[in-house]
């Protein structure tokens, strides 16, 4: 333990960074290769249906389980084997208690509604989908990170191949992607529990009351703030249907999905940046380690969305159908909304390393407010352009708030002159973005690169360096 302490923040940010990038980032994007096939076969009412019962898995198990898994993993933090078997097996009965709730949720809707299909799949999905966060959970907050990775990747490639298997060899439809979803989650949970026999943590014990009282307590405030997350990033797309049609959710879903590919890309990096928040929040000289890290972050993002940018142009040109081929349209602000959300989220962890969570809550409500009232108004009048740039204009409102607000916990200097610089880049970049056409995108494509190369070389040769020195990415 000692030596754990010895290690240079920045080293540790960039080892634990490396690891989620393997788990997460390299794993989901093998899904976005497979996005050609879906399109072929699912009409977009299809594809907006199944996304929808995507979107709301984020924000129904939130609410059954009352944030409990989040809770959970800042308790486990460094716990000894007895206090972790304690926790795990109170919160494992909980979770029991909230999956039955589920169960009872979905059979009235199913008994007093017909717009519900799939239920039973559903069903399966949605608790799968917690079991396996949990069992992650676990392995994230003992260290065991190279588990975690392993069991993403191992998610992914079953997910691929049970995909083709059930749409394209058996022709299933819907029920074949949520199938595939639910095979996907128990091959990654039986290798989790295979691997690290986590299952020894969940016993029969005698309930203790105080315990699970003290759990819900820090856990339940972190729900307002992940249904405000829930409202400025996925809303938009219950509005789209009622106002627009479930044809157009479809469409909107798939372009949404180039932008993921910048989420998945800085989701790998805000796992390891929680981490790396709370651990340097005693450190007095946190601003240093804050701002450094912060502004270096915003170059590597704005312009790892240029790259973005035109690969989903070219991508979408030669690989989707005619149905999707509007999808293009509406990728830049959904891509700039991804950057400023992930701003927000850097931002986010401070709230959780300084234990003010009430202010994260309340910028998020200001963000997701933004967001509702530019879709509301504009939806009849600019179709899928006012969620696009609802979603755009309430991350980057959230940002900025966040960026005030958060000279009360700790000192964090913005590199103002580079901001307005890479916003410019960009604004240039969409401008290019919608009137380049044919080869000259492959020559954008290359440009971006390079100089994203150039730009960043620093950080990069310090990837490169821990990546090859293997014995430093085991914890």
């Amino acid at each position: 333990m000692s030596n754990a302490k010895k290690i240079n923040p920045i080293n540790k940010l960039m080892q634990n960074t490396l690891i989620y990038f393997i788990g997460t980032f390299m794993s989901k994007a093998f899904q976005f290769l497979f996005i050609p096939i879906i399109t072929a076969i699912l009409m977009p009412e299809e594809y907006g249906y199944y996304d929808v019962v995507v979107t709301t898995a984020s924000i129904v198990i939130p609410v059954i389980t009352l944030q409990i898994i989040d809770g959970m993993f800042r308790y486990l933090y460094n716990s000894s084997e007895q206090y972790a078997t304690k926790l795990i097996s109170h919160v494992v009965y909980l979770l029991y208690i909230s999956i039955g709730i589920l169960a009872v949720f979905l059979f009235l809707i199913n008994y007093y509604t017909s717009q519900v299909q799939y239920s039973m799949l559903i069903f399966f999905y949605y608790s799968l989908f917690t079991l396996n966060m949990l069992f992650q959970k676990i392995a994230r907050s003992k260290g065991r990170n190279s588990i975690f990775a392993i069991s993403g990747v191992l998610y992914t490639f079953a997910l691929l191949i049970f995909q083709y298997f059930f749409l394209v060899v058996l022709e299933q439809r819907i029920n074949g992607l949520l199938m595939a979803n639910i095979i996907a989650y128990i091959i990654s949970i039986s290798y989790i529990i295979f691997k690290t026999a986590y299952h020894k943590y969940i016993k029969i014990i005698k309930i203790d009351r105080i315990l699970i009282k003290e759990i819900i307590i820090y856990s339940i405030p972190l729900i307002p703030n992940t249904l405000s997350w829930w409202a400025i990033g996925s809303l938009n797309s219950y509005i789209v249907i009622a106002f627009l049609g479930i044809e157009y959710n479809g469409i909107l879903a798939i372009a949404s999905k180039f932008p993921n590919l910048l989420t998945m890309a800085t989701s790998v990096f805000q796992l390891s940046w929680q981490e790396a928040a709370i651990s340097e929040s005693e450190n007095k000289n946190n601003s240093i380690f804050y701002s450094n890290v912060f502004n270096n972050y915003c170059k590597i993002i704005f312009l790892l969305s240029i790259i973005v940018l035109f690969f989903s142009k070219v991508f979408i040109n030669i690989m989707l159908g005619q149905e999707y081929s509007s999808s293009w349209l509406y990728i830049p602000p959904l891509l700039y909304a991804v950057v400023y959300s992930t701003l927000s989220s850097f931002l986010g962890a401070g709230y959780l390393a300084s234990k003010k969570t009430r202010g994260a809550f309340t910028t998020t409500v200001i963000g997701a407010s933004v967001n509702i009232v530019i879709t509301l108004l504009f939806i009849r009048d600019f179709g899928l352009f006012a969620p696009t740039m609802g979603k755009f204009i309430g991350f980057m409102v959230l940002m900025f708030i966040r960026i005030y607000d958060m000279k009360e916990y700790f000192k964090m200097t913005v590199d103002w002159k580079q901001f307005i610089l890479l916003n410019s880049i960009s604004t240039l970049a969409i401008f290019l973005y919608y009137y380049i056409e044919g080869g000259w995108l492959y020559a954008l494509i290359f440009i971006s690169i390079i100089i994203f190369f150039i730009l960043n070389k620093v950080v990069i040769l310090k990837l490169m360096y821990k990546l090859l020195k293997r014995n430093s990415l085991y914890i």
